[in-house]
């Protein structure tokens, strides 16, 4: 069974800090996880909670296909700024 989850909200309203939690779990939970976001993002490397909480092995990759290219044998794929990719994020997700 294949679940999406989205997490929108405003920017400061804790979009990174919930999607830390939510991976963190799955590793609890011994799954697979990969992590990614557009390399367009130059805020930071990994993801980084206001908290101070960090997830440093993220895939920063140029383009929404490329995620593609690191998913394979993932159980849980992150994506971190999603509105930044381009139109082919949806068929990404599909």
């Amino acid at each position: 069974m294949s679940e999406l989850t989205v997490i929108v909200g405003p920017m400061r309203s804790g979009k990174t800090d919930e999607l830390l939690r939510r991976i963190n779990l799955e590793i609890i939970a011994r799954r697979r996880v990969v992590v990614c976001k557009p390399d367009t993002d130059s805020r930071c490397a990994g993801l980084e909670a206001r908290d101070g909480r960090r997830f440093a092995q993220v895939i920063r990759v140029p383009h929404a296909r490329a995620i593609l290219d690191h998913v394979n044998g993932a159980e849980v794929v992150g994506i971190e700024e999603a509105q930044f990719f381009d139109g082919a994020i949806v068929a990404v997700i599909e």
